[in-house]
C-alpha cells in the first residue's frame, strides 16, 4: 500500500496548494480539473470533484503597496536668499515677455490695418470705401440748390448795385455766395460755402458728385485782416493746427481758389476772386467784409458824387 500511501499524498498536496491558491486570488475563478489517481480504484471521485473549485484571481488593495512621497512636498520654497531672487527674476522675465508678446501683436494688427486702408485709398472698392466716406463726412449738409443759376445770379448783382450805391451794407446768404464762388471758379458744383462767426467753411468734394467726400477747408479773418486757414480736415475732425499752418501753404497747389484767397492782401481783394468785378457799378467798390451765421455783409464804399449811375 505504499504506492497507495504516495497517491494520497500528492492528491494532499493538490488540495492544499488549491486552498493557497483560492485564499491568495478570492476573487478570479479559474477551473482547475484534477484527474482521478491513474491505477487507484479505491480513490473516490467524489473527492476529485471537490477539488474542482472555483479559482479566483483578485489584485492585492492598492493600500497593500504604499506609495512613497518625496520627503520636500508642500514645503514651500524656503526662505533662502537665492531662492527668493530667483523666483523673481523668473517671473519679471515672464512679465517682460508677456509685454514684448503684446506690443509685437498690437503692431502687426496695427500694420495690416494700415495696409488694409491703403489698399481701400488705392482701389476704393464701393463695398468699404462708400461707409468710409460716409463717416468722413459726419452729416454734411448743402445749402439750398438755387434753381436756374443765370437768372439768378443776375438778381444777385442787381441786389448788390443797388444796395451798394444807396450805401447800404450787402447781405449774401450762403446759397447766393456759393453761386458767386461756383460761377467764378472752375469748381463748378464741386463746392459750397457755409459761413459761421467771424469764419467761412469752403466745402470741396474730392471724389465724385454720386458720392461725394467733402474736404473743408475753415477759413478766417486774422489781426492783418487778411484770410487764413485755421482748420482743414472733413466733417467728422480736423486736422491739429500746426498741420493747419502747412496746409495755408501747400493747399493752394491743389485748389486754386483757396489759394487766391489766402495769398490775397486783404478780405476784400480776397472776395474780388469771389465776384464777377465787371458786374458791378463803376462807382462802387468792396473794402470790408464780416462773416456771421448763415451769411456775408459786404461793405461797399460809394464813388458816385453828383448823381447815382444804378447800371452794371
Amino acid at each position: 500500500m505504499i504506492g497507495s500511501e504516495g497517491q494520497q499524498q500528492n492528491l494532499n498536496s493538490q488540495k492544499a496548494y488549491i486552498r493557497n491558491r483560492s485564499a491568495a486570488y478570492p476573487a478570479a475563478t479559474v477551473s482547475a480539473p484534477i484527474m482521478a489517481p491513474s491505477g487507484n480504484t479505491q480513490t473516490s471521485y467524489q473527492e476529485a470533484a471537490e477539488l474542482q473549485q472555483p479559482f479566483v484571481f483578485q489584485p492585492a488593495p492598492i493600500d497593500k503597496f504604499p506609495i512613497s512621497q518625496p520627503e520636500n512636498v508642500n514645503k514651500g520654497l524656503g526662505c533662502s536668499p537665492f531662492a527668493i531672487t530667483n523666483a523673481f527674476f523668473k517671473g519679471l522675465w515672464g512679465f517682460i515677455k508677456l509685454i514684448k508678446n503684446t506690443l509685437l501683436t498690437a503692431l502687426m494688427i496695427l500694420i495690416l490695418a494700415f495696409l488694409g486702408l491703403v489698399l481701400i485709398l488705392i482701389y476704393r472698392p464701393p463695398l468699404f470705401w462708400n461707409p468710409i466716406k460716409t463717416f468722413l463726412n459726419n452729416n454734411v449738409t448743402q445749402p439750398v440748390a438755387i434753381n436756374n443759376p443765370e437768372k439768378a445770379l443776375e438778381d444777385l448783382y442787381k441786389k448788390i448795385n443797388l444796395t451798394a450805391l444807396s450805401d447800404q451794407p450787402v447781405l449774401v446768404n450762403d446759397s447766393e455766395l456759393t453761386l458767386l464762388m461756383q460761377h467764378n471758379t472752375f469748381l463748378a458744383d464741386k463746392c459750397f460755402v457755409k459761413t459761421s462767426k467771424n469764419a467761412m467753411h469752403f466745402y470741396i468734394d474730392i471724389d465724385n458728385n454720386e458720392r461725394p467726400l467733402w474736404f473743408v477747408t475753415k477759413t478766417i479773418i486774422n489781426k492783418e485782416n487778411r484770410i487764413e486757414i485755421a482748420e482743414a480736415g472733413f466733417g467728422r475732425f480736423n486736422t491739429p493746427q500746426a498741420v493747419a499752418a502747412i496746409v495755408n501753404d501747400t493747399l493752394g497747389l491743389v485748389f486754386q481758389f483757396i489759394e487766391n484767397q489766402v495769398t490775397a492782401d486783404s478780405v476784400s481783394t480776397a472776395f474780388n476772386e469771389i465776384i464777377d468785378t465787371e458786374r458791378l457799378n463803376e462807382n462802387i467798390e468792396l473794402n470790408q467784409v464780416e462773416f456771421n451765421d448763415g451769411f456775408v455783409i459786404l461793405f461797399f464804399k460809394n464813388n458816385s458824387t453828383l448823381e447815382t449811375d444804378f447800371s452794371y
